[in-house]
């Protein structure tokens, strides 16, 4: 295991915004009163931080109390029954990202980056069960949903070639008994965990030269390489898929040649910023390498101004309401009007749910029900 990097997995708040409100209140409602005491981990764009965790009903929030019953109920039995960790294996040179969301606040979010040139692979695990909330039917009220490890870990294998997932640990790879031994996984197809594990390395390498054609082909049509190309050829050089590599991925433009001028405030910004440096503006100058370097997040505007393609190689597809290319097309369409995010889309089904549970609640209080029974 000593050629592989190992990173965790962690289920984190999504967008943004959901964890900032948290901490606003605990900021601004005292948290002396609303403080339970112990850590939950946030997600702040793209970092990750403890803040204290917080008594929602201590602080006027409103509380379910039958779905708290039942999250407690379904934690007990899974404790009982133990958790099975379920790991990810990364064959492919590009930072694997779920695309699915649990339900419309949270998802599977990683800290993971991918293997380097000469290494087999890189993997990262799940430890800990999800609990997404749900409901039956509309007049239900809320229940808690245990999403164990392997069903986080095939969000991230089902949707790309190259990447493995299995129930066990990083280290079960390396062990000639456990590649034998015939996999009831259903995503393996029968296979043995060593047939299914090489199928994922060898669907790898097609995947990088498939990219590296599209980079050649491109290249001869005076179109830079991506980075998903750039990084397919430079890893099957290191592991001997291909001989040299081609032509045009070592050039590197001389950035203190470029500057820059910035669309919006119409004045030269710093040699090779990807964001206005002028005092006042900030205009993202390169959405797509702005977003590459974590100067802004998937929701932020500024991707509106890349192609739906380039979003979707990105993987933040999902959280970008409209690209450019439809955009002229919504322009030239009398009366269409402009779409919402598949992400945007969740919030307001929440948000509608929310409503409509809200009112079922008022409704039984007028009819006498007690607030316990509520």
């Amino acid at each position: 295991m000593a050629d592989t990097i190992e990173y965790g997995a962690t289920i984190a708040d999504t967008p943004a915004h959901v964890a900032a409100e948290r901490n606003l209140a605990a900021r601004e409602l005292n948290i002396s009163s609303g403080f339970k005491g112990g850590l939950e981990r946030v997600r702040y764009g793209s970092e990750e931080r403890e803040i204290g965790a917080i008594n929602h009903e201590a602080i006027g929030r409103p509380v379910n109390k039958r779905y708290d019953r039942h999250l407690t109920s379904v934690r007990s039995r899974v404790e009982q029954l133990g958790v099975q960790v379920a790991t990810v294996i990364n064959f492919l040179p590009i930072r694997l990202v779920s695309d699915s969301v649990l339900d419309s606040l949270r998802h599977a979010s990683i800290t993971n980056r991918p293997p380097k040139d000469d290494e087999p692979y890189s993997f990262f695990y799940f430890e800990e069960v999800f609990y997404e909330p749900s409901v039956v039917s509309p007049d239900s009220p809320p229940i808690a949903v245990d999403q164990h490890p392997i069903i986080l870990a095939q969000e991230f294998s089902k949707h790309d070639r190259g990447v493995f997932s299995f129930i066990g640990l990083p280290s079960d790879v390396e062990d000639e008994a456990w590649k034998r031994r015939k996999s009831r996984e259903p995503q393996h197809g029968g296979k043995t965990y060593g047939e299914a594990f090489e199928e994922k390395r060898q669907e790898a390498v097609q995947w990088m030269l498939q990219q590296v054609e599209y980079g050649t082909e491109a290249y001869l049509r005076n179109v830079a390489w991506t980075v998903p190309q750039k990084a397919s050829a430079r890893r099957l050089l290191a592991l001997g898929h291909i001989k040299t590599l081609p032509e045009g991925v070592d050039e590197v433009k001389d950035v203190k040649q470029v500057v820059p001028t910035c669309p919006k405030c119409q004045r030269r910004s710093e040699p090779g910023a990807v964001q206005c440096t002028n005092a006042g503006c900030g205009w993202i100058i390169d959405p797509k390498r702005a977003y590459e370097i974590g100067a802004i997040g998937e929701e932020d505007l500024a991707l509106e101004r890349l192609t739906r393609d380039e979003v979707k190689e990105m993987g933040i597809s999902q959280y970008v309401a409209e690209t450019r290319d439809e955009k002229k097309i919504r322009l030239e369409t009398p009366g269409a009007v402009k779409p919402k995010s598949e992400v945007a889309l969740r919030l307001l089904e929440a948000e509608d749910d929310r409503k409509r549970m809200d009112n079922q609640a008022l409704a039984e209080a007028v009819q006498g029900k007690s607030p316990s029974e509520v």
